[in-house]
């Protein structure tokens, strides 16, 4: 009987000692649960502080604000093969090697005119890596998508009308002035 015991408390203790490498105990969490890429903290908030410089905070929220980045890494994940998802993991690293070896931080450390002075020297630069380029033209082009397809701007500053518009039943037409589409 107590064989069966420590069996038992033997197998439990080797699985657990297999498993343990696997967890990560680190406070800091990616807010973002994706399917396919295995993305870390500092990535995250790079491609945060990269969203939100392309498009920053005013009269109007930020792409920080309606959560663009999100839409990359759900896109990157989603909509990527495999080889593309490698080059932007790929890229987003080697932006992060120049970005260090240039101002001696992350690019989420640096304030707002750095990231922006970096950010137009790179989209100038003629030779970038190919994993560099491409992650630079995924991740602009996409924050702009995920930005322009947000609910806020859909709701607040393009409101949807549908076509082909309300119907009035009785209304007299002046011939001197236009027609107006948008009444």
């Amino acid at each position: 009987m107590k064989r069966r015991v420590a069996l038992k408390n033997l197998g439990l203790i080797s699985s657990g000692i297999f498993l343990l490498p696997q967890c990560n105990f680190s406070d800091e969490k990616v807010l973002i649960i994706l399917n396919k890429l295995d993305i870390n903290v500092e990535q995250e908030n790079v491609l945060k502080a990269i969203s939100e410089t392309l498009i920053p905070e005013d009269e109007l929220p930020g792409a920080s604000t309606l959560k663009a980045h999100n839409f990359v890494w759900i896109m990157v994940d989603d909509c990527f093969s495999k080889k593309e998802q490698l080059s932007f993991i790929n890229g987003l690293d080697q932006f992060q090697k120049f970005v260090t070896n240039k101002s001696d931080k992350s690019f989420s450390k640096l304030i707002a005119q750095e990231k922006l002075d970096l950010l137009n020297e790179l989209y100038h630069k003629t030779d970038l890596e190919n994993d560099l380029h491409s992650f630079l033209q995924a991740t602009k082009n996409l924050t702009i998508q995920g930005y322009m397809l947000s609910e806020y701007i859909m709701t607040e500053l393009m409101p949807f009308q549908l076509v082909p518009g309300s119907y009035e039943l009785c209304k007299s037409i002046d011939k001197t002035k236009k027609i107006n589409v948008n009444a």
